[in-house]
């Protein structure tokens, strides 16, 4: 009889694993067979045959990660992160409206830095690490330009793209926008019809930051795989003559003798004049080597790559404040701080926004950890609670992000993710049962190409599937046959933001913009009437906004 017993059981777990495991790919099977293409959007997923000796391919370009677990259907089903089985393919005006979309929210994100650089008030908001403040307006005063950073954006296939996140500070995805996509797209002869323009902008940016007494760049970054692929081909897109060294972060120490940073690693000791890290500016608040940064005293003899005022754009306290400067954009989503009293605004308005969902996160979150959906909330009142909560993570765990709120007794020393802000959630489609999010990639302040993501969730995660795409028409209105990169727009929006570029880019900006697009648009000498209004004074008294926008 026991036997039996154990039998029967056996027999039935083996049967609900069985049904679960079948259950994820009939779930799939059932989304893929759908045709649910809607004619009146801009963007179509398409199935694909899966690519031949695509290992060999990957692995030729330095993609590693291409066959990692991606979307999950269920625990036990999921695709590769690489999604080679489908692409997605946008009509010229949808790259159009992301391109431009891209060039004016990153103008607006330097307007939004020369403001908060210039108050304590709005450091203090952005929770700006008090060692790091002086070293990020020195960055800034000296005019350091960026090199690359990637917008996350929603876009429904109608209207406007709209930010969700900008990735400024510590961007990956560069490989499989790079590519990852160029290689599936070569075999199918769409190579040349995707928005792509990654490496040769990076190439033409370096030769433009580097100075010419530059003759190495020390490169740093955790040794992951997805960091490390990275690095080796940002190393590989430096102008010929510049040397380049990779090293793991933990090599990297502090003299305090010299006041300067070093890299060793067995036998091999060497000073570091240029630095370009994979490694968040928060992270390096908190460690031995922001010695060299804190109060500026070291910043002025070491370059770095992203500068420190990239720390502001890579803050989820820049989505608030940009809907503060620039309220109604049509590229941003309503967002509030739950920091006191800004609070109040959000709460005092519960019954128009209790109707609504919305997204809470953390102003130092990364890959999607953290995050609160009001709707996944019995009550309002328990969002609203939930989402004033200060998450903490380990210091020696932060890769792991693991949550300190439930390990009150621990003595390891944490640090907080910042206060949550509040935005919007925004609809999109589903295509085949999932929802995307577009990376849309910025390089010495040019648009310079885009990268998918997908998901059955409603929030994209650090294994969300990365997916290919294409450029090409569809059954919708459209521009005609000819060359849609001759009819970009990009022009600053306000005069403050022209000049910040003319800081930042100066003519080389323009002359990427120009050879990456034919824009001939000249944007510092262009006789175009640039929206002029007369500042008002903006929410809380913070920067200012202008209410009728030029391309609206």
């Amino acid at each position: 009889m026991q036997k039996r017993i154990e039998q029967i059981v056996f027999g039935g777990s083996l049967s609900f694993l069985v049904g679960y495991l079948g259950y994820g790919f009939i779930k799939q099977r059932h989304y893929d067979s759908k045709d649910d293409y809607d004619p009146s959007l801009l963007i179509r997923r398409i199935k694909h045959d899966p690519l031949e000796n695509k290992e060999e391919l990957f692995n030729s370009i330095g993609f590693s990660i291409w066959n990692k677990t991606g979307m999950e259907w269920t625990a036990f089903y999921s695709e590769d992160y690489f999604n080679d089985k489908a692409s997605y393919q946008f009509d010229p005006i949808a790259i159009k409206r992301i391109a431009e979309a891209t060039f004016e929210l990153h103008n607006m994100c330097l307007e939004a830095v020369d403001n908060v650089v210039k108050s304590d008030e709005l450091m203090d908001l952005f929770e700006i690490p008090l060692n790091m403040r002086e070293a990020i307006r020195e960055s800034w005063k000296r005019n350091e330009a960026d090199l690359v950073g990637r917008f996350d954006l929603l876009y429904d296939g109608t209207t406007y793209p709209k930010l969700i996140e900008y990735n400024a500070d510590t961007p990956t995805l560069l490989v499989e926008t790079a590519r990852a996509q160029a290689v599936w797209a070569k075999p199918k002869a769409l190579l040349h019809k995707q928005f792509n323009y990654l490496t040769n902008a990076l190439k033409f940016a370096w030769s433009k930051i580097l100075k010419p007494e530059d003759k190495e760049v020390v490169f740093v970054a955790e040794k992951r795989d997805e960091e490390w692929d990275q690095i080796k081909m940002l190393k590989e897109t430096l102008p010929p003559g510049v040397a380049s060294f990779l090293y793991e972060i933990k090599h990297l120490f502090f003299d305090p003798q010299k006041g300067t940073l070093f890299v060793a690693n067995n036998d091999q000791v060497k000073e570091v004049t240029w630095l370009w890290k994979l490694y968040p500016w928060e992270w390096i608040a908190h460690e031995e080597i922001n010695h060299v940064f804190e109060h500026g005293r070291g910043s002025k003899h070491i370059r770095v790559g992203e500068p420190a005022w990239k720390i502001i754009l890579s803050n989820k306290a820049l989505l608030p404040y940009l809907w503060q400067l620039y309220p109604n954009h049509p590229n941003l989503l309503p967002a509030y701080f739950t920091d006191d009293p800004y609070y109040d605004d959000f709460i005092n308005n519960e019954y128009e926004n209790k109707q609504k969902k919305w997204v809470a996160k953390p102003k130092y979150g990364r890959g999607g950890e953290y995050i609160l959906i009001s709707s996944q909330f019995d009550n309002w009142a328990e969002f609203l609670s939930k989402a004033r909560e200060d998450p903490q993570v380990f210091l020696d765990d932060k890769d792991e992000y693991e949550n300190d709120n439930d390990n009150k007794n621990n003595d390891r020393e944490s640090f907080s993710l910042g206060r949550r802000v509040i935005q919007l959630f925004h609809e999109t489609p589903y295509f085949h049962g999932r929802r995307i999010t577009i990376g849309s990639w910025v390089v010495f302040g040019a648009p310079a190409g885009i990268g998918i993501r997908e998901d059955i969730r409603d929030v994209v995660y650090d294994n969300s599937s990365f997916v290919p795409h294409f450029v090409d028409h569809l059954n919708v209105v459209n521009f005609g046959e000819e060359n849609t990169e001759r009819n970009f727009e990009f022009y600053p929006s306000t005069k403050t933001q022209s000049e910040i570029r003319q800081r930042l880019y100066g003519k080389a900006g323009d002359e990427l913009l120009e050879s990456l697009y034919n824009t001939r648009n000249e944007y510092l000498d262009a006789e175009v009437e640039i929206n002029r209004q007369e500042p008002r004074t903006g929410y809380r008294g913070h920067g200012v906004y202008y209410r009728y926008w030029p391309h609206s």
